[in-house]
């Protein structure tokens, strides 16, 4: 059984530091603990949610700063002309936080979800040919949800959309 301080020569240190169970290899607190860092930096795209399929192209992980990240499809229309389409998420500190479709010339296509930092839902609805269609649940910055309706980008009731 390892001691509770660190292995320190003489010659280095005068007195032992106290050290965390996790930090002596061999643990199993150890090896939990550098497989789950392992797995975050080579497996990001675990964060996200299922369902995630590139159909076209490949799919793409980045760090886009302030805690995001993004997994997207990138599809190589001709050469050296990269356009992403298919699904998009985006994940903040853990919460996905954004969720669309776009087709293969990039326009927004199908659904579209939106959340706070807190996971609170505050816009979803559809798109078709990059223009938002039908009925869209909308979250007002007072925490009240509205309906709205929309037909190629346009609000039905155009009192509704203020």
């Amino acid at each position: 059984m390892p001691s509770a301080t660190w292995p320190c020569p003489r010659w280095r240190c005068k007195e032992a530091m106290p050290r965390a169970s996790s930090d002596y290899p061999g643990t199993l607190a150890h090896r939990s603990k550098t497989l789950l860092a392992g797995l975050m930096i080579a497996m990001p795209w675990q964060l996200f949610a299922n369902g995630f399929e590139c159909r076209f192209g490949k799919e793409v992980v980045a760090g886009l700063g302030d805690g995001v990240t993004m997994r997207t499809c990138r599809w190589e229309k001709s050469p050296g002309i990269f356009i992403r389409t298919g699904p998009l998420q985006l994940v903040k500190n853990g919460i996905l936080i954004l969720q669309l479709q776009t087709d293969r010339t990039g326009r927004l296509q199908g659904q579209y979800t939106a959340w706070d930092d807190a996971g609170v839902m505050v816009e979803k609805g559809s798109y078709q040919d990059g223009l938002k269609e039908g009925e869209w649940q909308v979250t007002d910055d007072d925490g009240r949800r509205r309906t709205l309706h929309f037909r190629a980008g346009e609000p039905l009731d155009p009192f509704s959309a203020n």
